[in-house]
């Protein structure tokens, strides 16, 4: 799966050549051939009004699948995945996958936005933990510093994904004041990285006293072999 950025000649080139599967998000100057014409690809889109039904995070939308080719690889059969509803222009999906199946489109778009998952997750880095403004300049501590990073951000994800199993998401989700009522649909279906880090923020700042070290054992020997036995 690919952004825009990869919607260039020598990538699928080398995807083509490789026979490997790909799904690329088209870039909206994308010239294709379709029905023997050269058209630009929003223009072929926007014929397409979607025949299946598709929810998006909540939001209804309608997918639709197109048979075209790219003027410099005129003899391989690709396909056009627009989907409409999720803003102005739709979502135009490139792939080599193909299917029987009536749904392929909702399929293809369906895994294409699990790569917008991926993007949150580094876009909660930078803003929540504003990693980008880190202050250590070896690159020792920069790996160091994204590693205590990526487990902080675990753990956020493990209370979001344990919501409907424990009640300590819930209470976080509470403490972070969201502006949109809290609510049990919402809560099934939301990224909730953004509010149960805030809502941990919320619970620290109200800690007025700070946490006591833990105190050192009066025998000289360590604490983990003064058990009986040992």
């Amino acid at each position: 799966m690919f952004d825009r950025g990869f919607d260039r000649g020598i990538v699928y080139e080398y995807l083509l050549r490789e026979k490997l599967p790909f799904i690329v998000r088209a870039d909206k100057q994308r010239n294709v051939i379709y029905k023997g014409k050269t058209l630009n690809i929003l223009d072929v889109a926007k014929r397409y009004k979607g025949k299946c039904n598709l929810k998006i995070r909540g939001i209804p939308c309608k997918t639709s699948v197109a048979s075209f080719k790219l003027p410099n690889f005129r003899d391989v059969p690709l396909f056009l995945v627009t989907v409409h509803g999720l803003g102005e222009e739709p979502l135009m999906l490139l792939t080599n996958l193909k299917s029987n199946d009536s749904k392929l489109s909702n399929a293809i778009a369906k895994m294409y936005l699990l790569r917008w998952r991926v993007e949150e997750n580094f876009r909660f880095k930078k803003i929540d933990f504003q990693i980008e403004g880190f202050r250590v300049r070896s690159l020792k501590a920069i790996r160091a510093l994204h590693r205590l990073v990526t487990i902080l951000t675990g753990f956020i994800a493990l209370l979001s994904e344990q919501r409907e199993d424990f009640a300590l998401p819930a209470h976080l989700i509470a403490a972070s004041h969201r502006i949109f009522p809290f609510s049990l649909q919402r809560f099934r279906r939301c990224f909730l990285h953004y509010a149960i880090a805030d809502g941990i923020a919320s619970l620290l700042r109200r800690a007025c006293v700070p946490l006591a070290r833990p105190k050192r054992p009066a025998f000289g020997c360590s604490a983990q072999l003064a058990f009986k036995g040992v």
